[in-house]
């Protein structure tokens, strides 16, 4: 009895061990496949969320751990925060901590990345967080709000967050809004810019803030004319063809000869900031409905017109609807 009690202990501590060696390879298994991108990133928006939710992550304590500055890292637009996350990608630095975007939506479509620092190796045990990137929108008769935080990150570990909030309000209050509409909307715009630095210790730490306009009404007595180059990528890091961007150069020439305000926009279209060559913000528009059925084309607007839709094609082609739309005659560049 003594023999077999004997193996039967050595027998369950074999299967302890590989049971402790397997969760490893488990554990360093996942985190090798988590991407890894390198400084700098030139934008980061909460409405391109990663198809791979395999990387699921609990952050307990989050709340606690978030950067807060005067309660501006709350969105206007209310957010269901919990611990459930999942880990976009790792981002390279040759640091003590680790840093990680992390992203999820809620069931009400509102969606957001938030960056985390953390003790090395481990993305559960969080030093600093803070929302950097966020989408949603909320509507009634009468009434849009829509809502949108993008991000950049330099190689210095400086994170550079633009906050943009609208409402539309419409003069009719029993119809939804038609965005197109503009002589019928109000709007009131709100944009701010908030600079914040990931230190040595991985503590994120606010630098300051610029506001570029306050709530205001503005009233529809827009002026402006426009030109956006859109096509909707699937992920943050793809390819532009060189086709499109021979058209993109000869574009903005011609656009800025004609003074028209030229736009490019490699992102979803619901809320496009028209700013002029100054960088004062003239309007803010949801151009979504354009990209419905077409993932790259032009988009002209007048602020005393409706927007219109011109497909992927030549600029020889392009410079008479362009001319056509504008009442101005468009010159090919040598001309």
């Amino acid at each position: 009895m003594k023999r077999i009690g004997f193996w039967i202990i050595i027998l369950f501590l074999l299967l302890l061990g590989y049971s402790c060696s397997s969760l490893v390879e488990e554990k360093e298994s996942r985190e090798s496949l988590i991407k890894e991108i390198s400084l700098p990133i030139g934008f980061i928006k909460a409405n391109n969320l990663s198809s791979d939710s395999s990387h699921f992550v609990i952050l307990n304590g989050i709340m606690d751990k978030m950067m807060k500055h005067n309660k501006m890292q709350n969105p206007v637009l209310n957010f269901e925060y919990d611990n459930k996350w999942i880990i976009s990608y790792k981002i390279k630095a040759d640091k003590s901590f680790d840093i990680y975007i992390v992203e999820k939506q809620t069931a009400h479509d509102a969606r957001a990345k938030m960056l985390i620092t953390t003790q090395k190796e481990d993305p559960t045990k969080l030093i600093s967080a803070i929302m950097i990137a966020y989408d949603n929108n909320t509507e009634k008769p009468g009434k849009l709000e829509t809502e949108e935080w993008e991000a950049s990150i330099k190689d210095d570990l400086s994170l550079k967050i633009i906050k943009s909030y609208s409402i539309i309000t419409s003069v009719d209050k029993a119809d939804y809004i038609d965005v197109t509409d503009l002589s019928a909307n109000r709007k009131t715009l709100n944009e701010v810019e908030e600079i914040f630095q990931i230190d040595d210790e991985g503590n994120i730490v606010f630098v300051e803030n610029i506001i570029f306009s306050k709530p205001e009404l503005v009233e529809p007595v827009l002026n402006y004319r426009a030109f956006v180059a859109f096509k909707i990528l699937d992920t943050e890091f793809e390819d532009i063809n060189d086709e499109w961007m021979l058209n993109i150069a000869e574009l903005e020439v011609a656009c800025n000869r004609a003074g028209i305000i030229f736009m490019e926009n490699y992102e979803d279209l619901s809320s496009v900031v028209i700013r002029d060559s100054e960088g004062k913000m003239k309007d803010s528009l949801n151009l979504s409905s354009f990209s419905q059925n077409a993932s790259m084309g032009y988009i002209l607007l007048h602020s005393k017109k409706k927007p219109e839709f011109v497909p992927f094609q030549a600029y020889s082609s392009l410079r008479k609807s362009i001319s056509d739309y504008f009442n101005i005659e468009i010159l090919d560049e040598n001309e």
